[in-house]
C-alpha cells in the first residue's frame, strides 16, 4: 500500500513541476509581447556628390568622361543633354561615361543620386564643356613683307590656321637643316629644311605661327612650306591631310631703287644731263650700274650718276625705254626704264673752246684743249649762281658742274634753272703748288677776234 502511494506522490510532483514551467514562460512571452522595440530607425540623409575629374574641354572625343565622389550609393539621374548607361553610384568616387554626344558647347548637364531611403542629393553641374570634331586646315603661308614674287632674304615666315592650334603641336627644324617638326620649310624639296632660331611664335589668339629663318635666306632660291597632320588645334583635332605650298616664295635682295629718272625728263640740246639713281631697303654690299639703249656717250659712274650732253641735231628727240639695270654681289638685278626728251635747235656757229697759246692768227690742232661744256641747272629750285658754284678759300659748295681742284681749274658754261635765255660763263682757275696769291691775267676775245688783253681776274 505504501508502495501506491509513493509512486501516486512522484506522479503529482512531476505533473506540477511542468505546469509551473508552462506558466513561468507564457508569463514571460506576455512580459516580451508588451516591450517596445528601441533598436529601428528612419533614413533621412541626403547622399552629398561633388566634382573629382571635370571634363576636357574642348575635347574631339564624342562619349568623353566624368568622375564625381558620392558619400552614398544610390541611383543616378542625368539631366538636360547628358546621359549614360552608367546608372548607380556607389560610395566614393565614380567614373561615368557620355552617351554620344554631338559636337556643340554643352552647358547645362547635371548629376543626382538618390539612395534606397529615397532621399536625393543637390544638383551637381557638370563644367561647361565643348565637343569640337572639326579639322583645323591652313589658311595661309605667307612671308612678313607678303610679297610672295621678291621676298627679302631676312624676311620671316608666317602660317595661318582656320582656327586656334595647340602650341604645343607646332614644332620645327631649331637644331641643324634636318626636316623635323610640323612646319617646315625647304628650297630642295624637303631633302633638307631651312634651321629657324626658335621655334613658331604664336599670335592671332594661337592661329598664326611665325618662323625667323636661323640665317639669312639663298638669294634667288624658291621655298615650299609644308605643315604636317602632327599640327593640332585645341581639342586635339589634326590636320586631315599634310600641306604644302604650290609655288612657294622666291627671295630677293632688301634693295629698291628710291629715285624716279622720270622727275627729270627733259634736257637742252648743248645741255648736260644729270640724274643720280638712289637706292633704298636694308641692302649695304656692293653694286654695279650699266645703261643700255642709251644715247651714244652717254655714261653711268660706279655710284649710279648717269651723265650725257646732247650736241648733235640728231640728239634732238625724245630716246626711249633708256634703261639703268643695278646688280647686287649676290646677282640680284633691279632695273630702271625711261624716256628723256632733248629740247632746242642746232644753229651754225662758232664754238667756244680752249686753246693754249694765241690762236689768233693760226689754229695749230695740237693747243686745242676741248670745247667749253655747258651744264644745266637740274635742282628742284632756283638756285642762284653762287649758291651752285660758291668756291671759298679750300672749300667748295658745288651742286652741278665739273668739280676743280686747288691746283686745277675748269671752265663751263652753266644754264640757270629759271632762266633760259642766258648762259653764264665760269671760270676756276687753279694754283699753282706753294705759289704766291693766285692773281691771274686772262685775254678776253670778242667780235672780229678783237681782244681785251691781260684783263686781271
Amino acid at each position: 500500500m505504501k508502495q501506491i502511494l509513493y509512486i501516486i506522490f512522484i506522479v503529482y510532483f512531476i505533473l506540477n513541476t511542468i505546469s509551473c514551467s508552462k506558466k513561468d514562460s507564457t508569463s514571460s512571452d506576455i512580459l516580451d509581447s508588451s516591450t517596445t522595440d528601441n533598436s529601428t530607425t528612419t533614413d533621412t540623409t541626403a547622399p552629398v556628390i561633388a566634382e573629382v575629374t571635370a571634363v576636357t574641354t574642348p575635347t574631339n572625343d564624342t562619349t568623353p568622361d566624368y568622375t564625381f565622389s558620392s558619400s552614398e550609393a544610390g541611383v543616378i539621374t542625368y539631366g538636360d543633354s547628358c546621359s549614360s548607361s552608367t546608372t548607380s553610384a556607389t560610395t566614393d568616387n565614380n567614373t561615368i561615361t557620355f552617351n554620344a554626344l554631338t559636337a556643340e558647347t554643352y552647358v547645362n548637364c547635371t548629376i543626382i543620386v538618390t539612395d534606397s531611403a529615397g532621399n536625393a542629393s543637390s544638383t551637381l553641374s557638370v563644367n561647361t564643356f565643348v565637343v569640337d570634331t572639326t579639322a583645323p586646315t591652313v589658311s595661309s603661308i605667307s612671308t612678313t613683307a607678303d610679297n610672295q614674287s621678291a621676298v627679302s632674304i631676312t624676311d620671316n615666315i608666317t602660317v595661318t590656321f582656320s582656327k586656334a592650334i595647340e602650341p604645343s603641336y607646332v614644332t620645327t627644324s631649331t637644331s641643324d637643316t634636318n626636316c623635323a617638326g610640323s612646319i617646315r620649310v625647304s628650297s630642295d624639296n624637303f631633302s633638307t629644311c631651312v634651321k629657324m632660331s626658335s621655334e613658331p611664335v604664336s599670335s592671332n589668339s594661337n592661329r598664326t605661327f611665325t618662323l625667323d629663318p636661323y640665317d639669312n635666306l639663298t638669294f634667288g632660291s624658291t621655298y615650299l612650306t609644308r605643315v604636317t597632320t602632327g599640327a593640332k588645334d585645341l581639342a586635339g583635332n589634326a590636320l586631315s591631310s599634310q600641306y604644302e605650298t604650290t609655288n612657294g616664295f622666291t627671295t630677293a635682295e632688301s634693295i629698291s631703287i628710291s629715285s624716279s629718272a622720270s622727275d627729270n625728263s627733259s634736257v637742252g640740246i648743248g645741255s648736260t644731263y644729270q640724274y643720280q639713281v638712289d637706292t633704298g631697303g636694308t641692302y649695304s654690299d656692293s653694286v654695279t650700274y650699266s645703261l643700255s639703249n642709251a644715247p651714244d656717250n652717254m655714261t653711268i659712274s660706279s655710284s649710279g650718276l648717269v651723265e650725257w650732253t646732247p650736241n648733235t641735231a640728231s640728239d634732238i628727240k625724245t630716246h626711249d625705254n633708256i634703261t639703268i639695270t643695278l646688280t647686287t654681289a649676290s646677282g640680284y638685278v633691279l632695273t630702271e626704264s625711261y624716256d628723256l626728251t632733248v629740247t632746242g635747235t642746232c644753229v651754225s656757229g662758232n664754238v667756244m673752246s680752249i686753246w693754249s697759246g694765241d690762236q689768233r692768227s693760226s689754229t695749230d690742232s695740237s693747243k686745242f684743249l676741248g670745247n667749253i661744256t655747258a651744264y644745266t641747272d637740274n635742282a628742284s629750285s632756283v638756285k642762284t649762281a653762287s649758291q651752285n658754284y660758291n668756291y671759298s678759300s679750300s672749300s667748295v659748295d658745288l651742286t652741278h658742274g665739273p668739280q676743280a681742284t686747288v691746283n686745277d681749274g675748269a671752265m663751263f658754261f652753266y644754264n640757270q634753272y629759271d632762266n633760259t635765255t642766258h648762259n653764264y660763263l665760269f671760270y676756276f682757275f687753279g694754283m699753282e703748288t706753294g705759289g704766291d696769291t693766285n692773281k691771274v691775267s686772262i685775254d678776253v676775245f670778242v667780235a672780229n677776234n678783237a681782244s681785251q688783253d691781260s684783263n686781271l681776274v
